[in-house]
């Protein structure tokens, strides 16, 4: 009879510690349900947070776009207003050189001028004439070679200058020309070879305008 009372005892001591057992691992999975339910929030919380960030770079982004416009070639142009004169210089023309032999006209730094310039090429500067009527041209010039004549075109007015030895290529001089009429329409104006032949028409530094009047004489030069 002893004997089954211990026995009893001992299966009840048993079955307690069984169930204590089975509460614990009800607990640990409870306690696992829980923290992967506080990953989810977390990960949900993360997932806002970013998709916030991400709108606030965007909306920056946004604010601070400036549309690309692309760049328009607007050539330079001098105006020729009739009050006193214009001056033209070598660096601000274009320089148009055809098929040919030999040099080929070119800015030069020394001056800066336009040098090596072959007869057939030729030389243009955009204007604008606010003031038609008649100029006096003058020519800022240097040519150590042998005499030659320039062309000086406006629209139609055309006027052939002949030009004189100075003493060195660097050596300036200034031509009086004499007087053109420049009209309203012209939008170019230019110089170029005249009719005789040289291996280099002239270095060039610059060219002026000097206002005579606006008047259209019959004598000047179209």
């Amino acid at each position: 009879m002893k004997q089954l009372g211990k026995l009893l005892i001992l299966s009840i001591f048993c079955l307690s510690i069984i169930i204590s057992f089975a509460a614990c691992g009800d607990s640990a999975a409870d306690n696992t349900d829980l923290d992967n339910a506080n990953d989810t929030v977390n990960s949900d919380n993360n997932d806002d947070n970013a998709e916030d960030v991400v709108e606030d770079v965007v909306e920056d982004v946004v604010e601070e776009y400036v549309p690309y416009v692309p760049a328009v070639y607007v050539p330079f142009s001098t105006a020729i207003k009739g009050t006193s004169s214009v001056t033209f210089l070598a660096e601000d023309a274009d320089l148009i050189v055809t098929e040919h032999d030999g040099d080929e006209i070119r800015l030069e730094s020394a001056g800066p001028n336009l040098g090596f310039w072959n007869s057939k090429d030729y030389a243009s500067w955009a204007v604008t004439v606010e003031v038609p009527g008649t100029y006096r041209l003058f020519v800022e010039y240097a040519k150590e070679s042998d005499t030659c004549d320039f062309l000086f075109e406006a629209g139609e007015t055309k006027l052939y200058t002949k030009l004189k030895k100075t003493p060195a290529w660097q050596e300036y001089e200034i031509i009086d020309c004499g007087e053109v009429y420049i009209a309203e329409d012209v939008t170019e104006i230019f110089l170029k070879g005249g009719k005789s032949t040289s291996a280099s028409v002239m270095n060039l530094k610059s060219w002026e305008l000097v206002f005579v009047s606006d008047a259209k004489p019959e004598s000047v030069s179209e």
